[in-house]
């Protein structure tokens, strides 16, 4: 029975911690959504306008920034995985979940 107690003791405490570190990655996930919306924001007009430019001088320039822009994208799509295997694994609430996606789109 002791041995039980312990058991569950620290069982309550394992959750209590994962909880913690859940709460924690929502939060970093949410400030990334954030810089990531800003980058993209001040990313979209600059690409805009080299997408529609013929100027060969600006082309080598063209595809490095499109190279990054292509990064930025990965970055996003990587967030989004992670969100989606924290929602699937460990249930983070889905206030928490959309205050996410909400802060990226």
């Amino acid at each position: 029975m002791h041995m039980n107690i312990q058991y569950s003791e620290h069982t309550s405490s394992l959750a209590q911690t994962r909880q913690t570190t859940i709460a924690q990655r929502v939060r970093s996930l949410n400030a990334d959504m954030r810089i990531l919306r800003q980058l993209l924001h001040t990313q979209v007009p600059v690409i805009h306008r080299l997408t529609h430019t013929a100027c060969d001088s600006l082309r080598s320039w063209q595809i490095i920034h499109m190279h990054h822009w292509t990064m930025y994208c990965i970055s996003i799509c990587r967030h989004i995985i992670v969100l989606a295997q924290i929602q699937r694994r460990v249930h983070v609430s889905a206030p928490s979940a959309n205050m996410i996606v909400r802060n990226f789109s």
